[in-house]
């Protein structure tokens, strides 16, 4: 809740990412690896972590590669008064 009344306070703009395979992607080595259940992602690199976690780890990577492609730069800020972070 905090992430988004920031986003509308800050007026920075959403951007779409396409979430194909972004859950069944490796965030550590890019190779399909399996969902085990809905809680666990596991690859045969030895990466096993949260499987939400992992897909929105390949969801940030896929936005700053469209970012970079659009030539648009981005301010994080270093101080936010919310408790959340974004990775």
């Amino acid at each position: 809740m905090c992430f988004i009344i920031y986003i509308y306070l800050m007026l920075i703009k959403v951007m779409k990412v396409d979430p194909k395979n972004t859950s069944k992607l490796c965030s550590k080595c890019g190779k399909i690896g399996k969902r085990i259940g809905q809680g666990l992602f596991k690859c045969e690199c030895g990466y096993q972590v949260n499987a939400d976690y992992n897909a929105s780890k390949n969801i940030m990577k896929r936005s700053l590669e469209y970012i970079s492609k659009d030539g648009i730069f981005v301010n994080i800020p270093k101080n936010m008064s919310c408790t959340y972070k974004l990775w």
